[in-house]
């Protein structure tokens, strides 16, 4: 569920709870749930008619992160290992960039955004990305299966969001953050779910395209294995 509220004059929310879309997914270690909130969370920013990619390159312990998402509630993941080492001072993902692919239909050029990663965590830099693309104040805070975006409405900018944090993560389910919050006006609810677009014909084209030996080819997202059927 995807819950998008505010409080009447300072702050927009909005807050996820990702158990379902996680119980239909391959299982990941535990970074992988804050991947499908982040995206998940972005995704509720996003016009009816949008899309986004966020993808993560990265030289850490992990080497790299693909979330696909659109407003209506779809969320799908995917994350593989790198082969560096955790630095002094940085995360899990080491150094690299995190950029967001935002793409509507019949457009001939998608918006894409960029930027370095600054700590190799994924909350830190994610709200990095979210602040220098909005220019807005905000926060994001992930837990375990639930997390809340938050952002300063213009005109309140004087509005320290930080003060209300420590009550967020205290908090179980997205309702909880946003009263939290003080975000009890409720804009949209949202439910979110597990879609994957994978099929034997873009199997066998991919097989096509790039080669392959005798061995099936298998989704990334949700690990669903095609064997080749043509020669």
């Amino acid at each position: 569920m995807r819950i998008k509220a505010w409080n009447g004059s300072s702050l927009r929310a909005w807050a996820v709870d990702v158990t379902d879309v996680l119980n239909m997914m391959p299982e990941y270690p535990a970074p992988f749930s804050h991947l499908v909130m982040g995206g998940a969370l972005l995704a509720g920013m996003l016009p009816p008619d949008e899309r986004l990619n966020l993808q993560i390159v990265s030289d850490g312990v992990l080497g790299g992160a693909l979330v696909d998402a659109d407003a209506s509630g779809m969320v799908r993941a995917s994350m593989r290992p790198g082969e560096g080492k955790i630095l002094d001072g940085r995360g899990p993902w080491g150094q690299g960039t995190l950029s967001v692919l935002r793409t509507k239909p019949y457009q001939a050029v998608p918006y894409r955004g960029s930027v370095a990663l600054e700590t190799g965590f994924f909350t830190q830099d994610l709200i990095h990305y979210i602040v220098q693309s909005e220019q807005i104040p905000s926060a994001l805070v992930l837990g375990a299966k639930v997390g809340c975006l938050v952002q300063v409405i213009p005109g309140a900018e004087d509005f320290l969001v930080e003060d209300r944090l420590g009550d967020v993560l205290k908090q179980e389910t997205p309702l909880g953050m946003l009263t939290a919050l003080g975000c009890t006006q409720v804009l949209e609810e949202v439910p979110l779910y597990f879609a994957c677009t994978c099929s034997q014909e873009k199997a066998d084209a991919l097989v096509a395209q790039f080669g392959s030996d005798d061995g099936p080819v298998t989704c990334e997202f949700c690990g669903t294995s095609y064997l080749k059927t043509h020669s």
